[in-house]
């Protein structure tokens, strides 16, 4: 099981933004603390990447990053070092997503 977080951190002083990666968890640890506040686990999915869907209108788009050391999230390493694909989506997710922007009377997401 992974966590993962609503949000990232604020720019520090240099302008950049820091993250908060996911990060295994395991469930046995969890007690009754968890009751204080929301969170967000899902399962963990073996990967080759990840994929980033952007829709603007009737254009959708798609890249594929990854780090170059194989990192499982790749958030924790240099961001420049990233290495970036295009990454054609497939109809049915097309569609899905345009059924969800258009619910939602949405243009870009």
């Amino acid at each position: 099981m992974i966590y993962k977080t609503f949000r990232g951190l604020p720019r520090d002083e240099d302008g950049y933004t820091g993250a908060i990666w996911a990060q295994r968890v395991d469930p046995d640890t969890f007690d009754d603390s968890l009751a204080v506040t929301a969170h967000l686990f899902q399962a963990e999915i073996p990967k080759t990447g990840d994929v980033r869907v952007t829709a603007a209108g009737r254009r959708v788009s798609a890249r594929q990053m990854a780090a170059p050391d194989g990192a499982w999230d790749w958030r924790r390493g240099d961001w420049g070092q990233l290495l970036h694909a295009s990454f054609a989506v497939p109809t049915p997710v097309e569609a899905a997503l345009r059924s969800n922007l258009s619910a939602f009377g949405l243009v870009f997401g």
